[in-house]
């Protein structure tokens, strides 16, 4: 008679490290490899669990974009993840390409096939899990005529609505008839280059408020070098690890209900809300793309990690005040290599300079750097102005903090802050 496991224990308090050990000998950069990580943890729980603060409902499904040049070993990275989902039961990945009445049809068979049980009612829900290894092939048709891109929008929060026994969708198609969707989720892990992803997908109006600002991008700046990884062979732990990543992720799975939320979780959400209002007011007269690319830190993108984060370390449904936190820190990191994948949405002029600043610190590996010396050497290619304007975007993006002792022209001087340690961890 087979062992039958207790879903309710876990292996691991922090799946996404033990996601990592068992990628240890896959190429790729890291960052690809986490929130690979995080992609597999939301498509696991799917709608069967949520935060409601008021009557709003919050449920941890994410867009996630892993974006980099070609051989950045995004699809590498993302396979590993997805075949681990596919061992859970009932749960089926989309990869065909997305288009309104594909989406509409399968995501209403969908909720045919899935229900939980909530306080002695069943719900039926309707889940899909889209991968796109290459978002060419999957995700090419989304601006074409008829494109299911604002049902995309509309549902990345899931409708914002508790459990509903009646369809928030219905849907007719000559080939399908009447589709309804109940309580519909979908999450996406999609691979693209930035020349694709700006040229093809994303528009500047998206990123304010379209389909691009529902994304969490993950990029990865320039090539990735793989000379100093040495490779190492499958072991016999990496398939007990394997099966211990499956079993942990049909636990998540199998989970259903509610968050609570402590005073410490409530009182840093309020503060980071703050302070991610107060930052938008205070550059949005800046670089209005760069600004929009980098406030990531939205009220739902701070919610969905918060509990994508909880599930992390374990089956109880609690948001704690490091939750918060977590969630903060790794959207901020991402901030950092945005712009590489987002800036060709704004104008030339106003991203060139700031570019060419960072090549030349990073060529030069200064540590500081003046506004004489930056006019100097871009003197031909560059007005003062916009030089001007490029130090100020370095400042927004952290990669600059002026020194304020020095912080008259023409002498103004800046320390270099993060790019050393952004090389490192790209290395």
């Amino acid at each position: 008679m087979a062992e039958t496991r207790d879903l309710t224990k876990r292996h691991f308090d922090d799946l996404i490290g033990a996601y990592l050990a068992y990628c240890h000998n896959v190429k790729a950069p890291e960052t690809y490899k986490k929130w690979a990580a995080v992609s597999m943890i939301a498509g696991a729980l799917q709608r069967k669990v949520w935060y409601t603060t008021g009557k709003i409902w919050w449920y941890p499904n994410m867009y996630i974009f892993l974006i980099g040049e070609r051989s950045t070993r995004k699809s590498s990275s993302s396979k590993i993840a997805v075949g681990l989902l596919r061992e859970l039961e009932n749960f089926d990945v989309s990869t065909a390409q997305v288009n309104t009445a594909s989406l509409m049809r399968d995501i209403a068979e969908a909720g045919k096939l899935n229900s939980f049980e909530h306080f002695g009612k069943t719900y039926r829900f309707s889940p899909m899990y889209i991968y796109a290894s290459e978002a060419a092939m999957v995700l090419g048709a989304m601006y074409i005529k008829g494109s299911p891109i604002d049902y995309l929008v509309d549902v990345y929060n899931c409708n914002d609505e508790s459990h509903l026994e009646k369809p928030q969708a219905v849907r007719s198609t000559i080939a399908w008839g009447k589709q309804a969707v109940y309580n519909p989720v979908v999450n996406i892990l999609a691979c693209s280059t930035p020349a694709w992803l700006t040229g093809k997908l994303i528009t500047r109006e998206d990123v304010h408020g379209g389909f691009g600002s529902r994304i969490t991008f993950v990029v990865h700046e320039g090539e990735y070098d793989d000379n100093d990884d040495v490779h190492v062979e499958d072991t016999v732990d990496d398939e007990v690890l394997r099966r211990k990543l499956i079993e942990d992720l049909r636990s998540i799975h199998s989970l259903v209900g509610g968050f609570a939320s402590t005073d410490g979780w409530r009182t840093a959400m309020a503060v980071y809300n703050r302070k991610h209002k107060d930052w938008i007011n205070e550059h949005k007269f800046q670089d209005r793309i760069l600004a929009a690319c980098l406030a990531r830190k939205t009220d739902a993108a701070m919610q969905k990690m918060s509990m994508l984060l909880a599930i992390n370390e374990g089956n109880t449904l609690v948001l704690e005040e490091r939750h918060a936190h977590a969630a903060w820190e790794m959207l901020t990191d991402l901030e950092k290599t945005m712009p590489y994948a987002l800036g060709d949405l704004g104008s030339n002029l106003e991203v060139k300079p700031a570019q060419d600043i960072l090549a030349y610190l990073r060529e030069k590996k200064a540590t500081t750097i003046t506004y004489q010396t930056l006019c100097r050497i871009f003197a031909k290619v560059h007005t003062a102005k916009r030089i001007r304007e490029g130090l100020s975007n370095l400042e927004l993006q952290g990669v600059l903090a002026l020194d304020r002792v020095s912080s008259r022209l023409p002498n103004l001087t800046f320390t270099v802050v993060n790019v050393d340690a952004q090389n490192q961890k790209q290395r």
